[in-house]
Protein backbone atom coordinates (compact mmCIF):
# COMPACT_ATOMS: atom_id res chain seq x y z
CA UNK A 1 0.00 0.00 0.00
CA UNK A 2 2.82 2.41 0.76
CA UNK A 3 4.34 1.95 -2.69
CA UNK A 4 1.05 3.03 -4.26
CA UNK A 5 0.94 6.18 -2.15
CA UNK A 6 4.54 6.98 -3.11
CA UNK A 7 3.59 7.04 -6.80
CA UNK A 8 0.81 9.56 -6.19
CA UNK A 9 1.59 13.24 -6.13
CA UNK A 10 1.94 13.98 -2.37
CA UNK A 11 -0.50 16.89 -2.46
CA UNK A 12 -3.11 14.80 -4.26
CA UNK A 13 -2.66 11.94 -1.81
CA UNK A 14 -3.12 14.29 1.14
CA UNK A 15 -6.20 15.81 -0.45
CA UNK A 16 -7.66 12.36 -1.06
CA UNK A 17 -7.04 11.49 2.57
CA UNK A 18 -8.90 14.61 3.71
CA UNK A 19 -11.74 13.93 1.26
CA UNK A 20 -12.03 10.39 2.63
CA UNK A 21 -12.12 11.58 6.23
CA UNK A 22 -14.76 14.16 5.26
CA UNK A 23 -16.78 11.36 3.66
CA UNK A 24 -16.60 9.22 6.79
CA UNK A 25 -17.67 12.17 8.97
CA UNK A 26 -20.55 13.01 6.62
CA UNK A 27 -21.58 9.35 6.62
CA UNK A 28 -21.59 9.36 10.45
CA UNK A 29 -23.89 12.40 10.45
CA UNK A 30 -26.17 10.63 7.96
CA UNK A 31 -26.30 7.48 10.10
CA UNK A 32 -27.07 9.43 13.27
CA UNK A 33 -29.57 12.01 12.04
CA UNK A 34 -31.49 10.57 9.09
CA UNK A 35 -34.06 7.84 8.54
CA UNK A 36 -33.43 7.36 4.80
CA UNK A 37 -29.83 6.29 5.29
CA UNK A 38 -29.29 4.57 1.95
CA UNK A 39 -30.71 7.49 -0.03
CA UNK A 40 -28.50 10.05 1.70
CA UNK A 41 -25.46 7.74 1.73
CA UNK A 42 -25.62 7.22 -2.04
CA UNK A 43 -25.62 10.98 -2.51
CA UNK A 44 -22.75 11.39 -0.06
CA UNK A 45 -20.49 8.84 -1.72
CA UNK A 46 -21.39 10.06 -5.22
CA UNK A 47 -20.19 13.49 -4.09
CA UNK A 48 -17.03 12.06 -2.54
CA UNK A 49 -16.33 10.18 -5.78
CA UNK A 50 -16.79 13.41 -7.73
CA UNK A 51 -14.41 15.24 -5.39
CA UNK A 52 -11.72 12.58 -5.86
CA UNK A 53 -12.27 12.60 -9.63
CA UNK A 54 -12.17 16.40 -9.87
CA UNK A 55 -9.00 16.67 -7.77
CA UNK A 56 -7.23 14.20 -10.06
CA UNK A 57 -8.45 16.06 -13.13
CA UNK A 58 -7.24 19.36 -11.66
CA UNK A 59 -3.78 17.96 -11.04
CA UNK A 60 -3.65 16.66 -14.60
CA UNK A 61 -4.81 20.02 -15.97
CA UNK A 62 -2.22 21.95 -13.96
CA UNK A 63 0.57 19.55 -14.90
CA UNK A 64 -0.29 19.65 -18.60
CA UNK A 65 -0.93 23.40 -18.62
CA UNK A 66 2.52 24.20 -17.26
CA UNK A 67 4.09 22.96 -20.49
CA UNK A 68 1.93 25.23 -22.68
CA UNK A 69 2.19 28.81 -23.80
CA UNK A 70 0.27 31.25 -21.63
CA UNK A 71 -2.63 31.77 -24.05
CA UNK A 72 -2.98 28.08 -24.81
CA UNK A 73 -2.77 27.22 -21.11
CA UNK A 74 -5.58 29.66 -20.27
CA UNK A 75 -7.84 28.10 -22.91
CA UNK A 76 -6.89 24.62 -21.72
CA UNK A 77 -7.64 25.47 -18.07
CA UNK A 78 -11.04 26.91 -18.99
CA UNK A 79 -11.89 23.82 -21.05
CA UNK A 80 -10.85 21.50 -18.22
CA UNK A 81 -12.87 23.54 -15.71
CA UNK A 82 -15.92 23.27 -17.96
CA UNK A 83 -15.48 19.49 -18.17
CA UNK A 84 -15.29 19.20 -14.36
CA UNK A 85 -18.30 21.48 -13.83
CA UNK A 86 -20.36 19.66 -16.45
CA UNK A 87 -19.50 16.31 -14.86
CA UNK A 88 -20.74 17.52 -11.47
CA UNK A 89 -23.94 18.95 -12.98
CA UNK A 90 -24.65 15.73 -14.90
CA UNK A 91 -24.20 13.58 -11.79
CA UNK A 92 -26.39 15.93 -9.73
CA UNK A 93 -29.13 15.79 -12.39
CA UNK A 94 -28.84 12.01 -12.58
CA UNK A 95 -29.26 11.75 -8.81
CA UNK A 96 -32.20 14.15 -8.85
CA UNK A 97 -34.02 12.55 -11.77
CA UNK A 98 -33.46 8.97 -10.72
CA UNK A 99 -34.09 9.76 -7.04
CA UNK A 100 -31.32 7.28 -6.29
CA UNK A 101 -29.51 9.63 -3.92
CA UNK A 102 -29.70 13.01 -2.29
CA UNK A 103 -28.35 15.97 -4.22
CA UNK A 104 -27.86 17.78 -0.91
CA UNK A 105 -25.50 15.16 0.49
CA UNK A 106 -23.82 14.87 -2.92
CA UNK A 107 -23.11 18.59 -2.64
CA UNK A 108 -21.73 17.95 0.85
CA UNK A 109 -19.44 15.32 -0.64
CA UNK A 110 -18.26 17.57 -3.46
CA UNK A 111 -17.67 20.32 -0.92
CA UNK A 112 -14.98 18.08 0.58
CA UNK A 113 -12.82 19.14 -2.38
CA UNK A 114 -12.92 22.74 -1.17
CA UNK A 115 -12.27 21.68 2.42
CA UNK A 116 -9.33 19.51 1.36
CA UNK A 117 -7.80 22.39 -0.59
CA UNK A 118 -7.89 24.58 2.53
CA UNK A 119 -6.82 21.87 4.99
CA UNK A 120 -4.07 20.26 2.88
CA UNK A 121 -1.28 22.71 3.92
CA UNK A 122 -1.99 22.06 7.60
CA UNK A 123 -2.16 18.29 7.09
CA UNK A 124 1.05 18.42 5.06
CA UNK A 125 2.91 19.78 8.09
CA UNK A 126 2.03 16.75 10.21
CA UNK A 127 5.08 14.50 10.69
CA UNK A 128 3.05 11.36 9.95
CA UNK A 129 2.29 12.61 6.42
CA UNK A 130 5.93 12.70 5.34
CA UNK A 131 6.46 9.16 6.63
CA UNK A 132 3.25 7.87 5.07
CA UNK A 133 3.73 9.27 1.59
CA UNK A 134 7.52 9.36 1.20
CA UNK A 135 8.78 6.92 3.77
CA UNK A 136 11.01 9.64 5.24
CA UNK A 137 10.78 12.22 7.97
CA UNK A 138 10.19 15.74 6.75
CA UNK A 139 13.23 17.82 5.85
CA UNK A 140 12.93 20.10 8.90
CA UNK A 141 13.23 17.17 11.27
CA UNK A 142 16.23 15.78 9.35
CA UNK A 143 17.89 19.21 9.46
CA UNK A 144 17.32 19.51 13.21
CA UNK A 145 18.85 16.11 13.85
CA UNK A 146 21.87 16.77 11.66
CA UNK A 147 22.62 20.06 13.42
CA UNK A 148 21.89 22.36 10.46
Amino acid sequence: MRKGFKRLHPTLAEMWLIIGVWGVLLQAVILIFTNRRLYYSIGCWAGIFLAVLCSGLMLRAITNGLDMEEEDAAKYYHRQYAIRALTVVVVFFALALSRAGSVLTAFGGVFSLKASAYLQPAVHRLPVMSRLFTGEENSQRRDQNSGK
